[in-house]
């Protein structure tokens, strides 16, 4: 019997596990689920409390099914709740859907043998046939079939001169620790880094809080998340898949959006509508564009086009500004230039970007909600530091992720598939691009279950 392993107890690895059970359910394999922190299905996205953390997709397209996306807002029914399908609901009662869903499959699994295992995988071996995981405390797991499911990493500390600012207890690198709220004063002043869905999430925290203090929230741009428009949700706008896909650079593809965008608002289509309709074509799209013209993407329109494809609900955006408005929030445009410690916190130093000139900000305390580290290179994780010095796996050209296909199947420095090591979710976004949410990851479970049956039982002496 064939054995997979999945490394990492996230969405990403419960959708690999949840698509297996359901569409093969026959398959004579055995399955390994390793998560460190023994808590499987949720991550961290899906595994907060608060109520006020919403999805920020609406309730009939966040379905774990690629061939059923209502799943979702048909078990919210079944369970008495009163949301609509274009609500957005809390992520918390979204977690209770995994893993309502997953232990429901693993219930009723007949012929799968399925080990959940609560460990820290440090070190991946190669053996001629199948893999050795080396756990912390030196047990070994063999296994013929290796899935890297690691999810979101924590962000990168800004790189200043002076980076003694990162020892201190009053700078929080991880967002979702549970000490900052605990050692946070309601009158403290403070400064998040980043001004993307993390900070959103923060500013509720604190909103909710009826925090006091002074809150300033800083990136490159200043640029907030847009707002989904409710408005919108019955509005259809004509595909043009086949002209983005003729573009070959970041300007053609700005302009034939654009164009598209005029018409769309000029036949009474709201521009979110007009935007959304490409969602399901951005890898082909991505993926047809020159590596020149990718990373020139990313230079020129990438921080604008984050903020108007990763929307937030309108309750959450109304907070924001109400925050704004009452001069507690000051949202800035700039780069970090010193973070200095005090008696009392820090003194932050950053360039504005309008005026081109110093300023100064005095604050408690510093959360960094700059977004997830993309490239595994600049990880914590000892695992894929070991697996990249060794150069079992190798970094994409963007360094957004891993080298890898469209598939997930992972590649080495030559460009050659490493037989029976795959990935999906985050690790692809370099080469998928759109490769974070639900609707994405749950058409890669399934075709990465399809294709991991497909080579594995057929094997099978």
């Amino acid at each position: 019997m064939k054995t997979i392993t999945i490394i990492g107890g996230g969405a990403s690895g419960a959708l690999i596990l949840i698509n297996i059970l359901k569409y093969f359910p026959d398959a004579p394999i055995s399955i390994k689920w390793i998560e460190r922190s023994g808590e499987f299905g949720t991550g961290t996205a899906y595994s907060t409390d608060k109520d006020y953390h919403l999805l920020n997709v609406p309730a009939n397209v966040m379905g774990l099914f690629h061939d059923y996306a209502n799943d979702f807002f048909e078990w919210l029914l079944k369970k008495g709740y009163t949301y609509s399908e274009h609500d957005y609901v809390p992520r918390k009662i979204f977690g209770d859907y995994i893993k309502e869903n997953l232990f429901s499959f693993l219930k009723r699994n007949e012929n799968i043998y399925i080990e959940l295992i609560q460990a820290e995988i440090i070190d991946i071996e190669k053996e001629v046939n199948h893999y050795i995981l080396i756990q912390q405390n030196g047990k070994r797991i063999k296994s013929d079939v290796v899935l890297l499911c690691t999810g979101n990493f924590l962000p990168a500390n800004p790189q200043l001169i002076d980076m003694e600012y990162t020892e201190h207890p009053s700078y929080f690198r991880n967002p979702w620790s549970n000490d900052i709220h605990q050692s946070i004063k309601r009158t403290d002043d403070i400064l998040i880094i980043g001004t993307g869905l993390t900070m959103v999430d923060k500013m509720l925290d604190l909103y909710h809080q009826i925090h006091k203090g002074k809150i300033y929230a800083i990136s490159r741009n200043g640029y907030l998340p847009f707002t989904h428009y409710p408005c919108s949700r019955h509005q259809k706008y004509p595909d043009y898949k086949e002209e983005l896909l003729q573009a070959t650079s970041t300007r053609e593809l700005y302009t034939i959006i654009r164009y598209h965008i005029d018409k769309g608002i000029k036949s009474g289509i709201d521009w979110r509508v007009v935007v959304d309709t490409i969602r399901p074509a951005l890898p082909e799209i991505w993926d047809n564009l020159p590596l020149k013209e990718k990373k020139s993407f990313f230079r020129r329109v990438g921080s604008i086009w984050t903020v108007v494809r990763h929307r937030i609900p309108v309750i959450c955006a109304d907070i924001i500004h109400l925050l704004k408005d009452k001069k507690q929030l000051s949202v800035l445009a700039g780069r970090l230039k010193e973070i200095k410690e005090t008696e009392n916190g820090f003194i932050v130093s950053y360039l504005d970007k309008q005026e081109r000139y110093r300023k100064e900000i005095v604050v408690q305390k510093i959360i960094n909600c700059s977004g997830p580290q993309l490239n595994p290179q600049n990880t914590d994780s000892l695992l894929l530091k070991n697996l990249l010095n060794k150069e079992m796996i190798c970094i994409d050209q963007l360094g957004l992720g891993f080298n890898a296909l469209t598939d997930g199947k992972l590649l080495d420095k030559h460009n050659n598939v490493i037989p029976g090591l795959y990935t999906i979710g985050n690790g692809l976004k370099g080469i998928l691009f759109e490769s974070t949410a639900i609707p994405e990851i749950r058409l890669q479970a399934y075709n990465l279950a399809k294709e991991l049956i497909q080579q594995n039982v057929e094997k099978i002496s």
